[in-house]
């Protein structure tokens, strides 16, 4: 035996204390469990690789000598190679490579990528939210129906109720989340560290007619993301579309000699009146080739089988694997989320709210806190055991997702959100491409709803878990109900004289009180280059009002065999990659300012998202003309406008003695009401330089809009409303 080579003793079985996270796993608390303990070697020259204290594992070190496993480094293939399969097994589960002498053999222990905090602001908040609420519904009932139009006042205030109820779970949300400690991940294969788990990686990229630049990218960046030793990796490129450009271009790619193994498949049968393709195609690949001889027992699948799937055009940033992984080293955890990041989407100018900060850094964080397991259909590992245990990927409502989430919920399962970007990608751009996307989602959430699945009737889900699974769906119908509504009240105000409440001195305490509470909530953030992005979150409901009805519309149909069942319908992206010039100089500052959770405990901040591209070259695409959409916001426009016309009108017929709140609020609630189809238009004919200062002051007018309200309630002479014109308000003679 060489002299610098030197002899690490077998590892021997040790009792260790359980931490927190295992009692938490396993719900028992039990006091030691069996470990794997090397003892300490010291070997000269030996340089710290990775020590996470917070972490709280063992540090790696790294040798001064170099050794491989059948002439390639540990963790990647000796050899690689492309294949093909219409459903024949092409990948046999691989077996442990044989130890190789002379390698540091490390357990990577109890690791703790994340925690749990509360936030006391946040609970404050809610506190005060709940307590302002119900002063508020008890002045509204006790004093403010006293009207000749009770019926009407009545109305209004159940829409209130029904606000109120998408409400109060967000605002319970904020109080609690998980985020990450900070730690780095695990560390990347170096070639000389031998951990004890060994994971293998199957890769799933599910394509249908994207183009060949947008899926070779996909793949190329999930192939040269760094492993921790001892990973293997298999990339699936699960092509519906039969493609034999595709497959041309993965062998040229990765032949031969190329670390790692890919495989391009295709040529699946397609079952008629099939709801969901995607999570066929991917159930093809997992029950017919990787998983073939566990199909009558997936329960016997090794721990170490984790699948991750992208979408065709999410590319896997390099510490993709090293930071997932390390939450998946407990084998408790079933599933580990990541979020969405796009390389195209200008968080000034997002309407549409595509990066949807509000969902991935404050709603996610606190449904993972109450034990939600949350999946949004790319950038996720899956324990392949826990997957196959549930049936696979849902085929029955074209969300695959959100029923994978309840399913293994429902089944016992834990779920865990690592709120970094780990991947980026493209949001739709084109008008007609957010609408399809946002219309999906929403029947896919109703499919769900309106079935025997509906998480109401899931026996086995927690009472909480049936409330939180089904409070995404609810805040479809609140969004429909309390936005329509609420257009329509100033309109009704002046052109009917009805008034919805029964102004006086009690309702202007609890109405401020309400008002004050419900915004600390609604704009509750932790960074503040996140109010843009929560604002936007508020705007795009309004603006997806009408798809969100039109979806629950069509769903209903289907149910009755008067519509077609909704299908899985891939989204277009436009593969521009984002805008030039001046716009683009926004963007790169913008996104390099969008962190996870990490930023709020003074972490490092994640690296840019993104990277300014020209324009695609050549005609481009025409995009529909919507002209449905175009005409309700056209309609919510003409409802404002006319709105404060009659304000106007009324002002100048009446003479008032002293500005009333029976001719303010309805002028004001007009004006907001305004913004988020002024938007809308500006988004169609502006430049992104001139849309990005019109956000910016529609955001204000907004906010001045709604100060506006509380502040008339108080420094205007609160007239009693009885019926007609309050007495202030007559014609002078």
């Amino acid at each position: 035996m060489a002299d610098n080579v030197p002899v690490f003793p077998l590892p021997v079985r040790v009792l260790r204390k359980a931490s927190s996270r295992d009692r938490e796993s396993s719900g028992s608390g039990q006091a030691a469990q069996p470990g794997m303990m090397y003892p300490p070697v010291q070997v000269a020259g030996a340089q710290l690789l990775y020590d996470s204290p917070k972490a709280n594992s063992q540090p790696f070190q790294r040798h001064g000598f170099q050794t491989s496993v059948g002439g390639a480094p540990l963790g990647t293939s000796a050899s690689g190679r492309i294949s093909s399969s219409s459903g024949s097994s092409i990948a046999p589960l691989p077996t442990a490579p044989p130890a190789a002498h002379g390698k540091h053999a490390v357990s990577w222990g109890s690791r703790t990528p994340l925690r749990k905090d509360a936030s006391w602001f946040a609970v404050m908040a809610a506190l005060l939210y709940a307590a302002a609420t119900i002063y508020y519904l008890y002045v509204r009932i006790a004093f403010t129906l006293d009207m000749k139009d009770k019926w009407y006042s009545c109305c209004v205030l159940a829409v209130e109720i029904i606000g109120i109820t998408a409400v109060i779970p967000y605002a319970a949300l904020n109080c609690v989340h998980t985020h990450p400690t900070g730690s780095p991940g695990l560390p990347a294969d170096d070639g000389f560290t031998e951990p004890d788990k060994r994971f293998t990686v199957r890769v799933l990229v599910p394509c249908y007619k994207e183009s060949l630049g947008t899926v070779s990218a996909t793949v190329a960046a999930a192939m040269e993301a760094a492993l921790p030793p001892g990973v293997t990796r298999e990339l699936y490129l699960c092509d519906d579309g039969k493609d034999g450009e595709k497959r041309a271009c993965l062998e040229r790619t990765y032949g031969q000699g190329h670390k790692g193994q890919v495989h391009y498949v295709t040529g699946r049968s397609r079952v008629k009146g099939e709801i969901n393709g995607k999570s066929a195609n991917l159930n093809n690949v997992l029950r017919n080739i990787i998983y073939k001889q566990y199909a009558d027992a997936p329960g016997t699948i090794p721990l170490e089988e984790v699948v991750v799937v992208f979408d065709a055009d999410m590319q896997a940033k390099p510490h993709f694997f090293t930071k997932i992984l390390e939450v998946m080293c407990d084998d408790a955890v079933a599933l580990c989320l990541s979020p969405q990041g796009f390389s195209n989407v200008n968080p000034a100018t997002d309407i549409y709210n595509n990066a949807n900060q509000q969902f991935w850094e404050y709603v996610l964080p606190g449904l993972s806190a109450m034990g939600y397991i949350a999946c949004t259909g790319t950038n996720f590992c899956l324990r392949a055991r826990a997957l196959g245990s549930v049936g696979w990927f849902p085929e029955y409502c074209i969300t695959e997702d959100y029923a994978l989430s309840m399913e293994l919920k429902a089944a016992g399962f834990k779920g865990e959100y690592l709120a970094e970007y780990l991947a980026v990608g493209e949001a739709p751009e084109e008008l007609r491409n957010v609408l399809r996307q946002r219309s999906r989602w929403t029947k896919g959430h109703m499919q769900v709803f309106f079935s025997s699945r509906n998480p109401l009737l899931r026996w086995k889900l927690p009472l909480l878990h049936k409330l939180l699974y089904n409070n995404g769906t609810w805040s479809y119908f609140c969004t429909i109900i309390t936005t329509w509504t609420f257009l329509l009240v100033p309109f009704i105000s002046f052109m009917f004289e009805i008034q919805p409440v029964k102004f006086g001195p009690e309702f202007a305490l609890a109405a401020s009180l309400y008002l004050i509470a419900n915004f600390v909530v609604m704009n509750y953030f932790h960074v503040a280059e996140h109010m843009r992005g929560i604002w936007m979150a508020n705007v795009s409901n309004y603006l997806l009002s009408f798809t969100y009805a039109k979806a629950i519309a069509n769903t209903l149909l289907s149910k009755v065999h008067i519509k077609k069942k909704a299908g899985f319908k891939p989204t277009e992206k436009t593969g521009a990659g984002g805008a030039t010039g001046a716009t683009s100089q926004i963007q790169s500052a913008l996104m390099h300012r969008l962190t996870s959770l990490t930023r709020r405990f003074n972490q490092a901040t994640l690296p840019q998202l993104y990277q300014p591209q020209p324009a695609p070259g050549g005609p481009q695409k025409k995009e529909d003309e919507c002209i449905p959409d175009k005409l309700f916001m056209a309609l919510c426009l003409s409802l404002c406008a006319n709105t404060l016309v009659l304000g106007i009108v009324a002002r100048n017929v009446y003479v008032y003695q002293a500005l009333t709140a029976w001719l303010a609020l309805p002028m004001l609630w007009a004006l907001y009401n305004a913004v988020p189809p002024l938007l809308f238009f500006g988004s169609l004919f502006l430049s992104s330089d001139s849309l990005h200062n019109m956000c910016f002051w529609m955001q204000f007018v907004s906010m001045l809009s709604g100060l506006g309200a509380v502040v008339c309630l108080w420094f205007v002479v609160p007239v009693v409303y009885t019926a007609g014109p309050p007495a202030a308000m007559q014609l002078r003679v």
